[in-house]
């Protein structure tokens, strides 16, 4: 005679328990900076000379245009800044997602059956 009885095994299984979704979106911004900018203008100005027959000398940031009882027509190039904006792209910060396992300790418990065998002596 064969005397069985069941036996608790446990274990775990792996099984899924949510999911994690990660939405990335842009949000934009005005930024306001103020820089200085210079143009170029002309301006026209007569003179006196110092004394009877004397040329003046052009001063710095002056240009002498012609020679005297020359007639004709003169190009000035002006220049001016003007403010201009880039837009480059860099790394600010890096963002890592890490996964943790924790391990707890849970109680289980569940019925076992097993196989009582008495005898009985009869006379």
């Amino acid at each position: 005679m064969t005397r069985s009885e069941e036996q608790l095994r446990v274990g775990t299984e792996t099984r899924e328990s949510g999911t994690v979704r990660i939405h990335k979106y842009i949000v934009t911004e005005t930024l306001t900076q103020t820089i200085p900018v210079r143009r170029e203008e002309i301006r026209i100005e007569e003179l006196p000379l110092e004394s009877a027959g004397e040329v003046t000398a052009a001063g710095p940031g002056v240009e002498r245009i012609g020679t005297p009882f020359e007639e004709g027509e003169y190009e000035i190039i002006l220049y001016e800044e003007r403010p201009i904006i880039e837009l480059e792209t860099v790394p600010v910060e890096r963002i890592t997602l890490t996964k943790e396992t924790i391990t707890e300790a849970e109680t289980v418990s569940g019925e076992v059956r097993k196989e009582v065998i008495e005898a009985t002596e009869s006379r």
